[in-house]
């Protein structure tokens, strides 16, 4: 029935533009400045890029064609990350869950869609490319649907593991699997709305990431952490630490934590032929589980000078609190989806 519709569509929309000429009194392809020339808006997402070379210009064009999404569909570059470094695997009634190493991920807008197409392709007299990407609404829509339909079903799969858990940090753990794939989810069926509103109105998923997430909060502040860093002076590095922490609607406690974050700040006095002060400075911390076990542990090593021994040591501080804001929430991020194997 819909790729009647769609059939329907395409007729009725090359009868319309079957009078258009082709190329334009400067000898260059009429799509350029129109796209639905070649590929109709009923039937398809079209748009034109350029770029001194074809390779510059497809990736232009499929950025144009990203750009189409992008008043409605916000990428969450954490949530992309993550999502991106879960790999699973599924065998019979067990998922096993894998990440690779800790590293940089930069999605580009395009790469966040599926089945972006080049279709034509133009150079001018002056040697600029052009090229026109396109999505197939008919076709497209069939991927996202399973797609979609797939991804679903590894949220309910972790909401199963929530429910008939007693473990709060278990519960937690298989919450935040559940709301990284709902996240996609989301993301996905506001891509699909545009690609196919009516396919969207047909697929019956619901978009439960907004719940799932605000379950995770709740969860998240049963879970108590206690703070102990020792040689920090004016707890600077103490205060970041709880930061972190509450940032991730964590609890923190002074007794009878459900884990414990303790850190050791040494320094020792470095001596350069030069007038300024320098000292090097080690940073450990490491997390326990109510079993004492350590879940995770960071390792921070650094020089730094100043004019004085003071600001040596608060350039070493600096240093450590900014690389804690790099670190700290995906390590704990990591220790939690390890949790959901």
């Amino acid at each position: 029935m819909r790729k009647i519709f769609y059939l329907l569509i395409l007729v009725i929309t090359l009868m319309g533009c079957s009078s258009n000429s082709v190329v334009k009194s400067n000898g260059n392809p009429e799509w350029i400045d129109n796209p639905k020339v070649k590929y109709p808006e009923g039937m398809y997402l079209a748009a034109v890029g350029y770029g001194s070379t074809r390779r510059a210009a497809e990736a232009d064009a499929m950025g144009s064609v990203a750009r189409i999404f992008k008043t409605d569909v916000k990428a969450n570059t954490k949530f992309t990350e993550r999502y991106s470094e879960l790999e699973v695997t599924k065998q019979e009634d067990e998922i096993s869950l894998f990440s690779e190493n800790t590293k940089d991920i930069f999605i580009s807008a395009e790469q966040d869609l599926i089945n972006i197409e080049i279709g034509e392709s133009f150079t001018d007299n002056l040697g600029k490319v052009y090229a026109l990407a396109y999505i197939h609404r008919s076709r497209t829509a069939d991927i996202y649907d399973e797609k979609i339909i797939q991804t679903n079903e590894m949220v309910e799969f972790y909401l199963d593991k929530y429910k008939s858990s007693q473990d709060v940090l278990q519960q937690y753990a298989y919450l935040g699997v559940a709301s990284i794939f709902a996240y996609q989810n989301q993301n996905l069926l506001d891509q699909l709305a545009i690609i196919s509103p009516m396919e969207y109105q047909m697929i019956g998923v619901e978009n439960n990431y907004p719940k799932i997430n605000s379950l995770l909060r709740e969860i998240a502040n049963q879970i108590s952490f206690s703070v102990q860093v020792n040689n920090d002076e004016n707890e600077i590095i103490a205060n970041s630490i709880k930061e972190i922490i509450n940032e991730m609607n964590f609890n923190i406690v002074s007794s009878n934590p459900m884990l414990k974050i303790q850190s050791d700040l040494l320094y020792q006095d470095v001596e350069l032929d030069r007038k300024e002060e320098f000292v090097k400075s080690e940073f450990n911390l490491s997390i326990t589980d109510p079993n004492n076990q350590t879940i995770l542990s960071l390792n921070e090593k650094a020089r730094t000078g100043g004019i004085n021994k003071a600001e040596a040591i608060s350039k070493s501080k600096s240093a450590i609190v900014n690389s804690l804001k790099k670190k700290l929430q995906i390590r704990i991020e990591k220790y939690f989806d390890s949790l959901a194997k």
